[in-house]
């Protein structure tokens, strides 16, 4: 056995050996020491069992802390990640989701638009109608039609999008169905 003692004998060593037992340098024992975590038996003398066991200790309670610290940061990176997450989803929902009070707004907007480009249509064609037939009238006349349905159709695909939910809103009135 490289230690040996009698149960009553303290098998005491210098700071230096225990400096090298722990792999640390001696002013670290000496610091030990005062923190109370090693407990010195005279000047520069120690107690080796006793050390072992305080210095053991304070090593678990270092890497408890350690490690409980490591999961509290864990876990902090994690909510951040799921907030950040939750964030980007209703910045997304929230450009997709629109209040049926906009959307009818807007709707409002785009007919009053068409309806007086197709009551302005008749004075704008007038011109190019005439000497034409009446097959050739009625053409030019559903061609410009056509255009303004299709400019009326695209303004409200950009307004609404093919991904857009609407929703009511709390003061939202019943729109008059128009029959066709």
């Amino acid at each position: 056995m490289i230690f040996s003692k009698r149960k009553t004998e303290k098998f005491v060593v210098s700071g230096d050996k225990l400096a090298n037992i722990f792999s640390l340098t001696k002013r670290r024992v000496q610091q030990l020491a005062k923190d109370d975590i090693i407990k010195n038996v005279g000047r520069n003398s120690y107690d080796l069992e006793n050390c072992v066991k305080g210095y053991i200790k304070y090593l678990k309670e270092v890497v408890g802390e350690t490690n409980r610290e490591n999961l509290i940061e864990k876990k902090v990176v994690l909510l951040e990640e799921r907030i950040k997450k939750k964030q980007l989803e209703n910045a997304e929902l929230s450009k997709r989701v629109l209040k049926i009070d906009d959307v009818g707004q807007a709707i409002m907007q785009i007919v009053t638009v068409l309806k007086t480009q197709l009551l302005g249509l008749s004075g704008s064609l007038a011109i190019n109608l005439v000497n034409k037939t009446s097959s050739e009238i009625k053409k030019i006349v559903d061609q410009q039609v056509r255009i303004k349905l299709n400019n009326a159709s695209e303004q409200l695909q950009l307004l609404v999008g093919n991904d857009v939910e609407v929703v009511e809103s709390s003061d939202t009135k019943k729109l008059p169905t128009m029959g066709c």
